[in-house]
């Protein structure tokens, strides 16, 4: 409407700070805690090179790692990845070189790769109906419910002999979904319980920002719109980003951050 702004607070690198933090893999928590560039430090490990000489080139790749190589991914699919341009321009590098960049990266994040085998029991205890619990994670017969309370449900949960994914032993089990059995894996419910904890920080930052007298308009993923007066945008802005930057009272150190802006329209 005349004299409003659209106000758009993103929550930065959720995932990995989630990821990070669940799998208490200390280094990268504090780098975040301390506003480090994560990817530059990724790319420093993988190159060789000091932090403040990392190219722009470089640092794409410590990003693709650092959001891509947390699920478990391998070489083939990292190579596939870069050469299609799935999370950025596309980029073609040599089979032996992924090679290196994945266990550079295992090595370095091992506690993100016990958490894939954590997950691999999680998902034995769903197999057999044996409760536990993780984190701010509860799980049971085919369960794992989040902190809010929702559920993550794997209905007809079976449970299959191991296989190789990559250089990857792990416990494959597959459920039933709208499209037929689907597989899951100690990397993939990682995957999936890091972004249902994702979306329920955002659920309930939507909540607080509500509360503050906020009129949200629309949200997408990680990301909250709003509407504000003109006049008010910065300060509306400002309060966005204190909100979607206070951790959740389940998880009081993960080290969240948001940034974004505010225009006449909504654009990325």
């Amino acid at each position: 409407p005349k004299g409003h702004v659209i106000v758009v607070a993103d929550s930065a690198q959720i995932e990995a700070r989630v990821l990070a933090w669940l799998a208490g893999q200390l280094d990268i928590v504090n780098a975040f805690a301390m506003k480090e560039d994560v990817y530059k430090l990724m790319a420093s490990a993988i190159y060789g090179v000091p932090v403040d000489q990392v190219t722009k080139d470089q640092r794409f790749i410590g990003k693709i790692c650092v959001l891509g190589l947390g699920y478990g991914m391998g070489h083939l699919k990292l190579q596939q990845t870069l050469k299609q341009g799935v999370m950025g321009p596309p980029v073609d590098i040599l089979f032996e070189e992924c090679k290196r960049i994945v266990s550079i990266y295992r090595s370095r994040n091992y506690k993100i790769r016990q958490l894939w085998k954590t997950m691999d029991g999680i998902i034995a205890s769903m197999l057999t109906g044996t409760h536990g619990e993780f984190g701010p994670l509860t799980y049971g017969k085919g369960y794992i419910q989040l902190p809010s309370g929702l559920f993550l449900q794997y209905y007809g949960l079976h449970g299959e002999a191991e296989v190789r994914h990559d250089d990857l032993v792990v416990n494959e089990a597959t459920y039933l979904t709208r499209q037929g059995r689907s597989k899951i894996y100690g990397g993939l419910l990682t995957e999936n319980v890091v972004q249902a904890l994702a979306r329920v920080i955002i659920g309930e930052q939507m909540l607080a920002v509500d509360d503050a007298k906020i009129p949200i308009v629309t949200m997408s993923h990680d990301e909250i719109v709003a509407l504000a007066r003109l006049n008010q945008a910065e300060k509306v802005y400002q309060k966005m980003l204190r909100i979607m930057s206070t951790p959740p009272v389940w998880g009081q150190d993960i080290p969240l951050a948001a940034d974004g802006g505010w225009d006449v329209n909504y654009s990325k």
